[in-house]
Parts: C-alpha cells; structure tokens; sequence
C-alpha cells in the first residue's frame, strides 16, 4: 500500500482573518430594500444607476432632482448629481460631527487631561496655553 502524504494547508492568517471578518459582516448586514422615496429619486435621476440606496441619499437624489426642476424651468444649468451627492454628504457629515462635539467635547477634554493630573498631582490641572 502507497503512503499517504500528509494534507498540508498553506493559509496566510491575514487572508483567513479578513475573510472571516468579511463573511461575519455579510451577515450581519440586513437586506435593503427599496422604498418608494427611493424608487421616486431614482426615477428622477436617470444619470445615476438605479442600486440599492440607503433612505439618505434616496433623500438628497429627490432634493437634488427638485433643484434641477427650478433650475431647469429658469433655464440655468443644471446641478452634476455626483458632485452633489458629495457636497451633501460632507455637509451631513460635518453637522454630525459638529453635534458629536457638542455633546462629548468636555468628557473628551477630561480624558485627556486625565493622565498629567494625575502626574501633576493636581486634579484641577489646566495647561496654560
């Protein structure tokens, strides 16, 4: 009888953790589904392909598409979707994080401070810049 060789799996462990990782937010992610807010915006886009969209940019497509509508009936030039959609979402972004650091900017300032208070001693200790 032939010897058998051993089976030997050449795996790179980066490789298998981000498959691993990849397939865990597979399946995880819940299934879109398409509205009717988002069936309307993609209808009144044709330049954008229709896809799954998320509520937000089903949103800002239909304001887009209603600028587009003022702008074409007083015969000005229309406004680029892709552009638009950009410029949106780094303004939505903006106010977020402008309404995270509202919230959260003293504890923040506090946890950094944290470690030379208790170096200093001092656990009022401001740097005087």
């Amino acid at each position: 009888m032939a010897e058998r060789t051993p089976l030997v799996f050449k795996i790179d462990r980066r490789h298998l953790l981000a498959a691993t990782a990849a397939a865990t937010a597979a399946v995880a992610v819940p299934v879109a589904e398409f509205t009717d807010a988002v069936r309307a915006a993609a209808a009144q886009c044709p330049e954008i392909p229709v896809r799954n969209l998320c509520g937000a940019n089903a949103k800002r497509l239909l304001e887009i598409a209603k600028r587009n509508e003022i702008r074409r009936k007083a015969g000005l030039p229309l406004l680029q979707v892709t552009r638009e959609l950009r410029r949106m979402k780094l303004r939505d972004d903006a106010d977020e994080f402008a309404r995270f650091k509202t919230a959260h900017s003293n504890a923040v300032w506090e946890q950094v401070l944290a470690p030379r208070r208790n170096t200093e001693g001092n656990p009022h200790w401001r740097p005087n810049w």
